[in-house]
């Protein structure tokens, strides 16, 4: 199993976005946070666009997707 759900389980956030988790990750993740850290499994064939955006209180900001 990938060390990655040992380190996030350190780190200070409020979820993850991936295309797919080991039952083992899972496990790690769903302690973090009392139970209630963010876990979404998107589309592993997703393409993100060239810009993301975002409105921040009448703010329009775009940046490049990470």
């Amino acid at each position: 199993m990938s060390r990655l759900p040992g380190l996030i389980a350190r780190e200070v956030s409020d979820g993850i976005i991936a295309p797919a988790y080991a039952p083992g990750a899972l496990t790690i993740l769903s302690e973090k946070k009392k139970g209630k850290y963010v876990v979404v499994q998107i589309d592993p064939d997703y393409e993100p666009g060239p810009l993301e955006r975002r409105e921040v209180y009448g703010v329009t900001f775009e940046t490049a997707p990470q």
